[in-house]
């Protein structure tokens, strides 16, 4: 199967009062993540699944994004 999903995250001192600005009024902008996932059955007890993710201001913190992030899984069942 295959799955895709987008997330904002606004810093929890601002989204309860200032949810309709694109930024924190500090200049703090919102962490985004996009989210790709690809699991396959290669076997009666064997899937390998493969994700992506590509992080907006993680942490909040423009100074160290975007991040991209890669993965892997194996799942047996014995």
């Amino acid at each position: 199967g295959m799955d895709f999903a987008s997330a904002r995250r606004l810093p929890a001192q601002w989204a309860a009062s200032t949810a309709s600005s694109a930024m924190e009024p500090s200049g703090t902008p919102p962490e985004g993540v996009l989210d790709a996932f690809y699991s396959v059955n290669v076997a009666s007890a064997i899937w390998l699944s493969a994700d992506y993710q590509h992080i907006v201001n993680p942490a909040f913190n423009a100074d160290r994004g975007p991040v991209d992030v890669f993965g892997a899984r194996v799942h047996a069942e014995f």
